[in-house]
């Protein structure tokens, strides 16, 4: 997942959507700001109420972050 991810900023930057920065560390980044929405051991967590809001907050939060 860090590869894929860290592909996707490389892509995101050279197009200028994204701000110039380290993929590898902004891919490993997004993996620890994430983690509560893809790891396993927060299964149980993934079908609490508000959930789904708290995921897009997360992500608004990253992309804001990355945008150019």
């Amino acid at each position: 997942m860090t590869a894929q991810l860290a592909e996707i900023v490389r892509n995101g930057v050279a197009r200028g959507t994204f701000v110039s920065v380290d993929p590898a560390v902004t891919a490993r980044a997004l993996l620890d700001a994430t983690g509560r929405f893809h790891n396993p051991c927060y299964a149980r967590e993934w079908q609490f109420p508000g959930i789904d809001a708290e995921f897009e907050a997360v992500v608004d939060l990253v992309l804001r972050g990355l945008r150019a």
